[in-house]
């Protein structure tokens, strides 16, 4: 049977520790990956990708109504196909929703980032060129902004060439610079410890 409660002794002032204590997530930092290199339509695959949740929110930035269920229901179209009568009748009864989003960096699936400079006219795409306004060793260099903290690691370890010169150069806003190159560096010393576990495996050292 319980002793009974004394308070000089019972007060419990502890916090459990949370779970997250040994699961360190892979961050979301918003960075520019800028391609040094000369391939006119770079193209990089990586293991992972970043999940978009939506959260209804009534100051929520991402902007989403039901337009496009409404002509599939009512008219079996996409919207799209809808003709100006179809149109106007499902924009009367659409609702337009707020939502917030949600993102998180994974290691399931794939991502496939592409580094244009020109499109299939050959005319350069300026929306995918680092502006004038950044240093000129950057300058008309194809660019793509990525949130996903593992990938921007990968770019940031990125060589090519026989003299190894770096291909991608990573930007990223002030506040954000110590996250991330914190992140970075452990990232670093996490695949260093790897390797060094399975190079004494395979040569027997650590038996």
């Amino acid at each position: 049977m319980p002793k009974p409660a004394v308070e000089a002794e019972e007060r419990f002032d502890e916090v459990s520790l949370p779970e997250e204590t040994l699961r360190r997530g892979i961050p979301v930092i918003r960075a520019r990956v800028v391609y040094l290199g000369a391939d006119k339509n770079k193209s990089v695959t990586m293991a992972g990708q970043l999940d978009v949740q939506l959260v209804e929110s009534e100051d929520g930035t991402a902007v989403r109504d039901n337009g496009h269920h409404l002509a599939r229901s009512i008219y079996k179209k996409e919207y799209i196909d809808l003709v100006p009568d179809e149109k106007a009748d499902v924009d009367r009864q659409k609702v337009t929703r707020r939502y917030k989003e949600i993102k998180r960096a994974s290691k399931a699936g794939m991502s496939t980032y592409e580094f244009p400079r020109y499109d299939a006219g050959g005319a350069l795409i300026r929306a995918n060129l680092v502006p004038d306004t950044a240093p000129a060793h950057l300058r008309g260099r194809p660019f793509k902004m990525i949130e996903h903290a593992g990938h921007i690691a990968r770019f940031f370890a990125m060589q090519e060439g026989p003299n190894q010169e770096k291909e991608f150069e990573i930007t990223v806003r002030p506040q954000d610079q110590d996250a991330l190159s914190d992140y970075i560096r452990r990232s670093r010393r996490g695949r260093a410890a790897e390797v060094a576990e399975v190079s004494e495996t395979m040569t027997g050292t650590r038996y």
